[in-house]
């Protein structure tokens, strides 16, 4: 019981970023100047620009539905993205929870959106269609309804309505909420820490795989993809024990090991290894301009019962701000702040490949 109820109401985030011209591919990268037209994301949380920004939602926390410090200039890494392309911000291609208990007040019918490409949902996983959050799970897990359209079906949601074109920048991460649900499985004794790797390395491979056959095969040029970061180092990790941590490592390695060995070196992706990049901030967090990495902005439950996705600069904990140089929202997902360091090293990899504009 302890574990589902550390594992409750966490959202994870997937994206992949690709696209470049035809005959501008090239080990050595772009040496051209390249026009960006659109930023197509799938993922999770962590790439979720309010997918569940429902009415009841903002009625009860103003500036809510992403799942950092919420509020009229707080962005998230994909959102920083497109600035920096200088395209559109993205929208969320669908809407809706279908929340219950006491949360029915945040539900809203699920509805499409033409012209938004940003798939993304909080508690989304690879293949499965029941993540975090959703209404499938046992209450009070299943309160806020949270849709989890897993990854796969994202991208054929998205070939179904449009196709890629070589001004598309394609961005994919995820993978976090099966590491969230298989720790749920190991706690209540229902999956072994054997086959909960196991696992994990077949949502690798399914992920990999799908990247290659719904994405590149299908036209995109330029794909971004992104591996787990070390959730061992957020605060919900650390609160865990050693002992846990050190599974979770496991979790995380064995998923990104078989995402990297499934993409093999396409020149039409580039893989972002957020797992080094966020221990080395945990490691030096000052030279990142981060002041903590272990502690939340945003309180937790039972002060909110939805965690970042309802925060805001009127809700955080004593002596904090939206510009706040704290690592963590809540006890997984990244500050403003935060998400900035996942853009800006995006952008790098991106950079060294030659396909900045």
């Amino acid at each position: 019981m302890r574990w589902q109820k550390q594992v409750r109401g966490l959202v994870w985030g997937t994206v992949v970023i690709g696209t470049f011209a035809a005959g501008l591919v090239g080990c050595g990268g772009n040496t051209t100047p390249y026009t960006y037209n659109r930023l197509v994301v799938f993922g999770d949380s962590l790439s979720d620009v309010g997918s569940y920004r429902t009415a009841g939602l903002v009625t009860t926390f103003t500036d809510a539905g992403k799942y950092t410090i919420n509020g009229p200039s707080s962005t998230i890494w994909v959102e920083n993205i497109a600035t920096q392309l200088g395209v559109a911000a993205p929208c969320a291609a669908q809407t809706g929870l279908e929340s219950s208990g006491p949360l029915a007040g945040f539900a809203e019918a699920i509805a499409n959106h033409s012209g938004c490409y940003d798939y993304a949902q909080g508690g989304a996983r690879v293949t499965a269609t029941v993540g975090p959050g959703n209404k499938a799970l046992p209450a009070p897990d299943s309160y806020m309804g949270n849709l989890t359209v897993p990854v796969v079906t994202q991208m054929d949601n998205h070939l179904a309505v449009s196709s890629y074109t070589n001004h598309d920048l394609v961005t994919v991460l995820a993978g976090g909420n099966d590491v969230f649900m298989q720790l749920a499985g190991i706690a209540s004794a229902t999956v072994t820490p054997a086959a909960a790797i196991t696992a994990m390395q077949q949502a690798g491979d399914e992920l990999a795989a799908a990247v290659l056959s719904k994405v590149v095969a299908k036209g995109a040029s330029r794909v971004v993809v992104a591996n787990i970061p070390d959730i061992s180092l957020t605060p919900y990790g650390i609160s865990l024990g050693a002992a846990t941590q050190t599974v979770i490592v496991q979790l995380v390695q064995a998923f990104n090991t078989r995402l990297s060995a499934g993409l093999g070196n396409s020149n039409r992706i580039v893989l972002v290894d957020l797992f080094t990049e966020s221990q080395k901030q945990a490691a030096t967090p000052a030279a990142y301009g981060l002041s903590n990495v272990t502690a939340v902005a945003c309180p937790p439950p039972p002060v909110n019962p939805v965690k970042s996705i309802g925060c805001n600069a009127a809700t955080l904990v004593a002596g904090q701000t939206a510009a706040t140089t704290y690592e963590y929202a809540d006890d997984v997902h990244p500050t403003p702040y935060g998400y900035k360091l996942v853009s800006d090293k995006v952008w790098t990899d991106m950079s060294l490949r030659g396909w900045q504009p």
